[in-house]
């Protein structure tokens, strides 16, 4: 992983403040990189979801109760199974990124492999 953290900001101090830093860039930041990036999915997910579900009623709404997934042309089909599937990939997604950040331990670990 590209990013190390949380380091201590001042490792002989009882402050809490931590940073994380940038292997490959050199950059620092207060605020876990992970964060925006959880955001942002976050939003994404709730519109894709939000949009599946009102074009669900809208076609319940149009079609009735009744219909079949696969049924005749015309007929909408149950976005469950999308829905299903859209949970999975933001889940696997989730776990990539708490993956994506190295411990300082790690870190440290890898400096001495090398």
């Amino acid at each position: 992983a590209e990013w190390v953290g949380p380091l201590p900001a001042d490792p002989g101090s009882d402050d809490d403040a931590a940073y994380y830093y940038n292997r490959r860039t050199g950059a620092s930041e207060w605020e876990d990189p992970r964060e925006r990036w959880r955001y942002d999915l976050q939003v994404r997910y709730e519109l894709l979801v939000g949009f599946l579900v009102a074009e669900e009623r809208s076609d319940v709404a149009h079609f009735g109760q009744g219909r079949e997934q696969g049924g005749p042309r015309g007929t909408p089909c149950e976005l469950t199974p999308t829905l299903t599937s859209l949970a999975s990939t933001m889940s696997s997604v989730v776990s990539l990124l708490e993956t994506s950040l190295t411990t300082p331990a790690d870190a440290a670990r890898d400096a001495v492999d090398s």
